[in-house]
This record gives structure tokens, sequence and C-alpha cells, in this order.
């Protein structure tokens, strides 16, 4: 028996819906910020919203609010990810566009254009990248 109500746990429920929608979705919109585990969370966030949907209305009220709390905090944490993904892809493609640049011994210029994989410093102050394909020499 499917048992639909209209209440708070309702609203709650499309809302994860539509939040894994949406990053299930940026993989076709924004190619290039999207990674290959974003599928993986955005089914998580499907069966998790379907759950909240469809058996929210067994929920106590603080269990509705922890839910609630959870899926604003996971909500803010996607939107900074892809934020710095964007800042990230932005600085890579001011790096290819100055060729003087050198990573590891190799211009940035020279290698055809692929998803770029990002590597980190210690303190977060330099970023490098490699790319996912190999250059032929």
């Amino acid at each position: 028996m499917i048992n639909i109500i209209v209440q708070s746990h309702f609203f709650l429920g499309i809302s994860i819906l539509l939040g894994a929608f949406f990053l299930y979705f940026q993989r076709v919109f924004q190619p290039e910020l999207s990674e290959d585990s974003d599928v993986f969370f955005a089914s998580i966030g499907l069966l998790g919203g379907s759950v909240v949907l469809f058996e929210g209305w067994r929920l106590d009220p603080i269990l509705l609010f922890e839910q609630l709390l959870l899926s604003g905090s996971v909500f803010f944490f996607i939107f900074q990810n892809f934020s710095l993904r964007k800042t990230l892809y932005k600085r890579s493609i001011f790096q290819e566009k100055n060729a003087s640049f050198t990573s590891k011994g190799s211009a940035v210029g020279t290698q055809p254009f692929t998803k770029k994989r990002f590597l980190y410093d210690s303190n977060f102050s330099d970023i490098f990248y490699y790319s996912s394909s190999i250059p032929k020499k």
C-alpha cells in the first residue's frame, strides 16, 4: 500500500528527489564539472528521497527535523562542491591559455584537451593537474 500524504515529509522528499535529479543532469548540461561519483550519489539521493516521500508519514517530528537538517547540510555541500569544481575548471582554462606555465616538466598547452584530474599540494595554494590521456612522444 502506498500512502502519500501532503505534509512536511512530502516536500522534503520532493526536494531530495529534485536535488538528486540536479546532480544527475549536471552530467548532461555541464560535463566538465561532473565526476563519475556523481551518478552514484544521485542514485542514493533518488532512493533516499523516494523512501522519505513514500514512508515519511511514519516519521516522528524529531526524526523529520533530523532528516531536514541532514538534507540541508548535504545540499550545502553539493553547492559548495560544484562551486569549487567550477573555480578549478576556470583556473585550468586560464592556465591552458597561458602556455608559458609548466607543470612537472611539460607545457600545459601542448596536450590535447581532455577531462582534467586535479592534484593539490598540502596547503591548497598551488593547483596542479594532469591529463587523463597520455601524450604521445
